[in-house]
């Protein structure tokens, strides 16, 4: 992420656990929400998301990136 898209968003909410960070971001700008996820190791992915299923894809992003098929390929441990 460039420090402008960082600096014209605001963060919502966010969680940390198991070294994993994610972030349910508000861009002003435009208008969207999205979720976004870091690792410990630095992998990262992000999910535009409406916004009556923020919270829940919050909660659960990488159900929802499966489901979209954002992770196929990816080590993804459970």
């Amino acid at each position: 992420m460039s420090l402008d898209t960082i600096t014209s968003r605001r963060e919502l909410a966010h969680r940390s656990n198991n070294g994993i960070e994610v972030y349910l971001l508000w861009s002003p700008a435009s208008d969207t929400i999205a979720v976004t996820v870091i690792d410990e190791a630095g992998e990262s992915f992000e999910l535009v998301v409406d916004p009556g299923d923020a919270l829940e894809v919050f909660e659960h992003p990488y159900a929802y990136a499966a489901f979209r098929g954002c992770l196929v390929g990816a080590d993804v441990v459970a």
